[in-house]
């Protein structure tokens, strides 16, 4: 865990000192409609109460190193490209969970980290939201390794794990390989 921490700590300085290069290299953007911003750097409020701080390119789409501080109190820090979470970032939701790594498209997409705030946390591969392969650690000690079907629901601000296939560590160390079904806790053995 603390590996993590100090990767994403010097992520973290990575993504501030390269956003204070893109920010020093544009002018500050005139004028009070964010829609009409082009090749500069701001910050407004949108209709919803989401602060956005960040750079804007010539067609005015958010673009670079930016931050988000949603109404609700969620939190995205990282990059942008063509109005969209795209490349590293991080995003904390209400409830204390965070996710930090890799966005396209505005999905989680690519190599991602969990920190969940109800007794979880996994390390893992993501294609369009989805945890395709990696490790959840469990507050009691066990651990699993493989292949998942998990899901998270941005609009509800939710994960939702279905199963998944692999190795399972137990707290007590014993090691079962096999089929997890989530919902209803099942384990079937290989």
């Amino acid at each position: 865990m603390h590996k993590i921490l100090c990767k994403k700590l010097l992520g973290i300085v990575v993504l501030g000192l390269l956003w204070c290069e893109v920010s020093l290299a544009l002018p500050k953007c005139e004028g009070n409609n964010y829609k009409n911003w082009r090749n500069c750097s701001g910050t407004f409020t949108n209709e919803d109460g989401h602060k956005y701080t960040g750079s804007f390119d010539g067609n005015g789409k958010r673009f670079g190193y930016s931050e988000i501080k949603y109404s609700d109190g969620e939190y995205y820090l990282g990059y942008y490209e063509n109005d969209m979470k795209h490349g590293m970032g991080i995003y904390k939701y209400t409830d204390g969970t965070i996710y930090s790594g890799e966005f396209k498209n505005n999905l989680f997409d690519g190599h991602g980290i969990v920190e969940s705030s109800v007794k979880w946390n996994l390390v893992g591969e993501f294609k369009e939201d989805n945890l395709i392969r990696g490790t959840v650690k469990y507050d009691d000690g066990e651990i699993f390794t493989g292949t998942f079907c998990i899901h998270i629901h941005p609009a509800q601000r939710r994960f939702e794990l279905f199963h998944y296939q692999g190795t399972w560590i137990l707290s007590d160390g014993s090691v079962r390989n096999g089929t997890k079904d989530c919902k209803t806790r099942k384990f079937t053995p290989n």
